[in-house]
């Protein structure tokens, strides 16, 4: 996801892009794995967990991140991705999770409308068994 495309979401939708939430953005852009609010307020420890929290309601909000997987109680995000369908396994001993791919699109069914749905596949990586 690139950042041009959150500034006009994010403008069209009558937010502003603040210098904080263009370095929330900005890391969230970078980072290539799963990431929560904790990760965030670590990356950039000068920006205050409750503008990270009140950015991402609103990125998720505009369908810019999305929910994943809840891992010891904290809410994992990533980029929103159409174009990707996948579901996420995770190691229950050293919480690394990994993309799985999904070849089902919501596009296939019919029908329905606003389609959701959660899928959290848990086991042990091969470093932990």
């Amino acid at each position: 996801m690139k950042q041009k495309i959150i500034l006009d979401t994010l403008q069209s939708a009558g937010y502003k892009f603040t210098k904080t939430r263009k370095k929330i953005c900005d890391t969230i852009t970078q980072t290539k794995k799963l990431f929560c609010v904790a990760d965030i307020s670590h990356t950039i420890p000068q920006v205050n967990q409750a503008s990270v929290y009140r950015t991402f309601e609103i990125l998720e909000t505009l369908n810019l991140i999305t929910p994943t997987i809840k891992i010891d109680g904290q809410q994992y995000y990533e980029k929103h991705d159409e174009s990707h369908h996948h579901h996420h396994i995770i190691c229950k001993r050293c919480k690394k999770t990994k993309c799985v791919d999904c070849n089902i699109t919501t596009s296939s069914i019919s029908g329905f409308t606003q389609i959701t749905h959660a899928t959290v596949l848990v086991g042990v990586c091969n470093s932990c068994s």
